[in-house]
């Protein structure tokens, strides 16, 4: 044998053992003790006034229900503190019924980790209740070995205090957790210019007339700069339009469709690079920022509203809605002038209907039909892939199509 078999032997051996001895040490203990009263078993069981079965039970680590009298009992007869027995009996225990209670804590973790309902109304689990199925499905996602694995540790958010728990908490570390997953795969291996990106700025806009291709190009382009853009289904429980994460000290953004409309997913890839440009040295300490319409912390809101006016004023400013508000109604004098200031018209009537909309007047439902639908630019997006797609199926799409890496 030689020296690395015979320490393998050794370490193995110390493990190996170790569940026999512990469950051996009560019997052992009580074996001892008859030996010193010269009595047997049935006398014992008769002066304990407990069943054999029941004490069988105690000393082998097997009683799934405790008596903790007959507990209390036994410790006594042994002569052992209440403490030491306990211990003793929740070791034995727990060696013997390790598998379910392995079983046991990976239902807590989920429980504690991940919102059921939620995750079911998105279609990534069957059921809630099958926690056997919902371990596999997540696993799955997540290429996870154990469903502990999953890192659940709260990370603070740019722009918090760290004392305000956030909504929907397990949903959004689920968000955070499946995002970074994602650009960590993806790997972008551009280094990141600040510089690079202020220069390429004013050709962004001009892409939004392209609904068909525009924002892929945009994506692709930002990639040769760092900048790695992906798009991820909305959660129904987070009010969240996009997020910027630090990744390998990169800047990673998320785009989602939870408002449904083509110019809102501009806003949002301005609102985001807004972030790159200006909250970078936050995002890069606190590892991601969310966007999102729930959090009404003062200095999160004061942010969100500078990246907001930012987005808009680049997309289409004040001054020339100043001009065409009294011609919304004209639908080719607004086409003409959007095209002229190299704009798709969906970000005019998106415009308007924030500055005027109310519940009587309903204008995003009025202006709806004039925004071109998004189903095909989604799907272009993330290749039909839904929330209960693995992050490997999502990173090897954006890699192999969109940023034609490999």
């Amino acid at each position: 044998m030689n020296d690395k078999d015979e320490i393998s032997r050794l370490i193995n051996s110390a493990w190996d053992n170790e569940d026999e001895t512990l469950k051996t040490i009560l019997r052992d203990k009580f074996e001892e003790r008859l030996l010193e009263l010269n009595i047997s078993k049935n006398q014992a069981v008769e002066n304990l006034e407990i069943a054999s079965r029941t004490l069988d039970g105690i000393i082998d680590g097997t009683l799934k229900q405790v008596d903790f009298l007959s507990l209390l009992k036994v410790a006594q007869f042994l002569e052992i503190p209440y403490d030491e027995i306990t211990n003793l009996y929740v070791q034995a225990i727990t060696i013997k019924h390790k598998d379910d209670l392995e079983q046991s804590r990976k239902r807590n973790f989920i429980l504690n980790n991940f919102d059921l309902p939620v995750l079911k109304n998105m279609g990534v689990i069957d059921s809630i209740r099958d926690f056997e199925h919902i371990e596999l499905r997540l696993n799955e996602i997540f290429d996870l070995k154990s469903i502990t694995n999953y890192n659940a540790d709260d990370i603070e958010a740019a722009y918090s205090s760290g004392k305000i728990k956030p909504k929907n908490l397990k949903s959004r570390k689920y968000f955070i957790k499946k995002s970074e997953s994602i650009f960590k795969l993806v790997d972008n291996q551009n280094p990141y210019k600040r510089d690079a990106l202020v220069e390429y700025f004013p050709k962004i806009r001009w892409h939004s007339i392209d609904v068909e291709n525009g924002l892929l190009n945009v994506m692709k382009s930002l990639f040769c700069l760092g900048v790695t853009v992906i798009f991820q289904p909305k959660t129904p429980a987070l009010q969240l339009r996009g997020a910027t994460f630090a990744v390998n000290g990169k800047p990673c953004i998320v785009l989602t469709d939870f408002r449904g409309f083509y110019p809102t997913l501009w806003f949002a890839l301005l609102h985001e690079l807004f972030h790159v440009l200006f909250d970078w040295e936050e995002i890069l300490l606190k590892k991601f920022h969310l966007s999102d319409e729930e959090n009404d912390l003062f200095i999160v809101k004061q942010k969100e509203d500078e990246a907001n006016e930012f987005a808009r004023e680049y997309m289409f400013p004040q001054k020339k809605m100043e001009i065409i508000n009294n011609q919304i109604s004209q639908r080719l004098f607004i086409r003409e002038f959007a095209l002229e200031n190299h704009v798709h018209p969906s970000v005019i009537y998106a415009n308007y209907a924030y500055d005027n909309g109310n519940e009587e007047n309903n204008l995003w439902g009025v202006y709806q039909k004039l925004m071109p639908p998004i189903n095909d630019l989604i799907k272009a997006l993330s290749n039909g892939l839904g929330a209960n797609a693995k992050v490997s199926d999502f990173a090897t799409y954006y890699k192999n199509t969109i940023f034609n890496t490999i």
